[in-house]
């Protein structure tokens, strides 16, 4: 469980409002954007979603944004896809010894992110 403080502030500057589990985001110029943020809506979550972000280089704050809540808190991100290995990331590498190795069996050893475009990245190489 993490403060969802957190998460209100790193998406602050492009959320078109933080009230409710619901976030719609918008873009550097003002319109609503495709991608949107499910939270829970009490002061201490266990997670959130993040839908349809777009690319790093079309909306860079969503992916910093990320980067930000994985290094201010011991989570990780997951991402569906069928491709190869791995499907989820850390900012702190001394989360990994710590991960189920059943979870390590399934999803693979997470990649270790430095950046919101490290993200991207390793999502991209995973071919999602």
């Amino acid at each position: 469980m993490f403060d969802r403080a957190i998460v209100e502030r790193a998406f602050k500057d492009i959320a078109v409002n933080q009230t409710g589990a619901y976030w719609n985001l918008r873009s550097p110029d003002e319109h609503v954007a495709s991608a949107t943020i499910f939270i829970e809506e009490q002061p201490k979550i266990s997670g959130f979603a993040a839908n349809r972000p777009p690319s790093y280089s079309g909306l860079p704050k969503i992916w910093n944004a990320m980067f930000e809540i994985l290094s201010q808190t011991r989570t990780i991100l997951f991402w569906p896809t069928a491709g190869p290995r791995p499907h989820r990331c850390v900012a702190d590498p001394a989360l990994v010894p710590d991960l189920p190795s059943d979870l390590t069996n399934a999803l693979g050893k997470p990649a270790i992110v430095s950046s919101g475009a490290e993200i991207e990245a390793a999502i991209a190489l995973t071919g999602h």
